[in-house]
């Protein structure tokens, strides 16, 4: 998880899921008041897995284009890269 992540979590998911934890603790039906704390549940738990996918999956393309521009860059500038490198030294040998 990145530093966004956790910031988003401690400022502002964890006080709303308080809040709604508190409305739904002042339910007097107890029936209502059990089937609202198994919704609550399985939305948050739905919530951080959506979320631990979406932020592994975010760094992935993050990384996916550092890649792409590194390489996009070595072409422009015509740096071989390490493979071309590593023939041309086969090569001698």
């Amino acid at each position: 998880m990145v530093g966004p992540s956790i910031i988003f979590y401690v400022i502002f998911a964890l006080p709303f899921l308080y809040a709604i934890y508190w409305i739904l603790k002042q339910e007097k039906n107890k029936s209502k008041y059990i089937w609202g704390m198994i919704i609550f549940v399985i939305l948050v738990i739905a919530g951080v897995i959506f979320s631990f996918k979406g932020s592994r999956m975010a760094i992935q393309n993050y990384k996916q284009r550092q890649e792409d521009a590194r390489r996009i860059e070595r072409e422009e500038l015509s740096i071989p890269s390490t493979d071309t490198i590593d023939s041309l030294e086969g090569d001698e040998k």
